[in-house]
């Protein structure tokens, strides 16, 4: 039987409608034995693209809002939403901690929806 050691994170979808604000999303990070992460000098970053290899790149806003009790927030202003062509992405968000090791927190699809009204 095949074992598999490593991680990717969580799978998260999420879904937008182009032009419009998605978030900011309110989020904490857990220890293995579900206590608060301490975020003291860590950076959290996470970016949407076509596919792997696109170079177009959308950046979220990340915000630490608690850093004892591992809270951030997350999203994106309508600015960066409105150049966002249907249907679909990919998604991932990272932790770079203060000894510079970088977690996968999640990843995902973005389904798009597009914009009528304008």
């Amino acid at each position: 039987m095949a074992k598999v050691l490593g991680d990717f994170g969580d799978q998260l979808d999420l879904q937008m409608r182009q032009g419009s604000t998605f978030g900011p999303h309110e989020c904490v990070i857990t220890n293995p034995d579900e206590s608060a992460m301490d975020l003291s000098g860590c950076t959290i970053r996470a970016s949407l693209r076509r596919n792997p290899g696109a170079t177009e790149v959308v950046l979220f806003t990340v915000s630490v809002t608690d850093t004892a009790a591992g809270a951030f927030t997350f999203g994106l202003a309508k600015e960066a939403t409105i150049g966002l062509v249907p249907p679909k992405y990919i998604w991932d968000m990272e932790l770079q901690d203060a000894a510079g090791r970088v977690l996968p927190i999640c990843r995902g699809e973005v389904l798009v929806e597009l914009e009528v009204t304008r």
